[in-house]
């Protein structure tokens, strides 16, 4: 028996209805994959960002133990006027280089930082690491010299000078590292507001 009319706009107009939510189905769950995706990207960022602001906040504090310690034992010195023995005395067990792997490898994922964060941080790791090479460089320039006279006094006490700008210098690196740090804390624990728009 053959369709009547009737059932066959019926059976086209169901045919029709049925394309039309499977289109729209389709349409809404490809938006939803799109927005979960989206999502799924969102926090793997975030998660990224305090891995990140977690190695940095902890190295941070390592550097800042290492100086904070260079200055302390700078300042239990007994003869302030022998700036040579001063700083081979404070600076003994300084590494030739300062090494800042978390920094280093992680440099290329600043940007998952707030900007101004990000600039914070790089500045003051290149600010920490200047001040600890130099003090390095002091100290084996120290432990190579030999004796008084000609052009290895003039270095001496340039070096001198050197050592004694570069301790005033680390106060300054040391705060900074230290609010630094706490910038880098507050990212962890998610409380971290931008201040820039």
């Amino acid at each position: 028996m053959e369709p009547t009319v009737p059932e066959m706009k019926a059976a086209l107009l169901g045919a029709l209805v049925g394309g039309v939510l499977a289109i729209i189905g389709g349409f809404f769950a490809t938006m939803l994959e799109h927005r979960l995706q989206r999502k799924r990207e969102k926090r793997q960022r975030e998660r990224d960002q305090k891995d990140l602001a977690a190695g940095l906040a902890d190295e941070l504090e390592d550097l800042v133990k290492q100086l904070s310690e260079i200055r302390c034992r700078h300042q239990k010195f007994p003869n302030d006027n022998n700036v040579r023995l001063q700083a081979l005395a404070s600076l003994a067990g300084l590494p030739e280089r300062c090494t800042i792997p978390v920094f280093d490898s992680g440099a290329i994922r600043l940007h998952t930082l707030p900007p101004e964060l990000a600039s914070e941080t790089a500045s003051c790791y290149s600010q920490l690491r200047t001040i600890l090479d130099s003090l390095s460089e002091v100290h084996r320039t120290f432990e190579s010299f030999t004796g008084l006279g000609g052009p290895a006094e003039a270095a001496n006490i340039a070096h001198q000078s050197a050592y004694k700008r570069l301790i005033n210098d680390s106060e300054g690196a040391v705060t900074r590292a230290n609010a630094l740090m706490k910038k880098l804390e507050m990212v962890v624990q998610g409380k971290y507001q931008c201040c820039s728009r």
